[in-house]
């Protein structure tokens, strides 16, 4: 069967399993990787100013999203929370430098750096949290 544009898999996407249990941290999930979607599809032969605008703008969603969640694991009790805003705080340095590498022209290579480091990040972080929010420890 030929793939078509409606049925072309996009090329970021949250695996099945990832989810946290939190509507709030679970909604950001799916936005950030639909985010990274539609910037593949914007900076398919755009000009340099607007990939950087587009990769910016997920970094600002990204830093927003990092707030968010850790206010939501303070308030369950979430025991790892310290461990979890350095593992935030390393991963966007892990943002800023994919951004130099689109910067320099690589920017499809940015975008998957970006999607892998957080995909890594919600599988070996952010799903330690389930028992936490599933119980609504507070």
């Amino acid at each position: 069967m030929a793939t078509t544009a409606a049925t072309k898999p996009k090329p970021f996407h949250l695996r099945d399993g990832l989810c946290v249990g939190s509507g709030a941290i679970d909604g950001d999930h799916q936005r950030l990787f639909a985010a990274l979607d539609d910037a593949a599809a914007q900076m398919k032969g755009s000009g340099h100013g607007v990939a950087q605008t587009v990769f910016l703008d997920i970094l600002s969603d990204l830093a927003r999203h990092f707030s968010a969640e850790e206010r939501i694991l303070a308030a369950v009790g979430y025991a790892g929370l310290d461990h979890h805003r350095i593992c935030h705080r390393v991963l966007m340095e892990q943002a800023r430098a994919a951004l130099a590498m689109g910067c320099d022209g690589e920017w499809p290579t940015a975008l998957r750096l970006l999607s892998t480091a957080v995909l890594e990040h919600i599988a070996a972080e952010d799903c330690q949290v389930r028992p936490y929010l599933r119980e609504g420890r507070s």
